[in-house]
């Protein structure tokens, strides 16, 4: 997302290139409040997902969760493989975004809970290159 004076001369810039540049003319802070509004869904959601799967497989009921997926919502075991590849690759770095998302919801008057708990889910997935990798 680019914001600016200047946004739309920046995003021709990228015209011919793998990238797919957005113009946000919504106001001065309206790209990151976009993004932390988009990841707030995609990877608190994610983080939702591991959360409950990971308790149905504590609570020895992770079968029984799965069954009702495949009735109610059939899209969830994919949605659960996708989530957990993409936290085991790189959910680590997003420890510090889901805590900008808390800080985010509470500017606004939200709950920040979520953004917090997605947090804790997060930062406990591996860091590459063992734990000399500060937080």
């Amino acid at each position: 997302m680019i914001l600016g004076d200047r946004a739309g001369e920046v995003a021709r810039l990228f015209l011919d290139a793998r990238l797919e540049p957005v113009v946000v003319e919504a106001g001065r802070f309206a790209a990151s409040a976009t993004k932390m509004a988009y990841a707030a869904w995609t990877k608190v959601s994610a983080a939702l997902l591991l959360s409950a799967h990971e308790a149905a497989e504590r609570l020895d009921v992770d079968d029984v969760l799965r069954a009702e997926w495949e009735v109610s919502q059939p899209e969830l075991a994919e949605r659960l493989v996708s989530a957990q590849r993409s936290a085991t690759a790189k959910g680590w770095r997003w420890e510090a975004e889901m805590r900008e998302i808390a800080a985010t919801f509470a500017a606004v008057g939200l709950p920040a809970g979520f953004g917090e708990s997605a947090a804790e889910v997060f930062g406990g997935f591996p860091r590459p290159g063992g734990s000399d990798i500060p937080r």
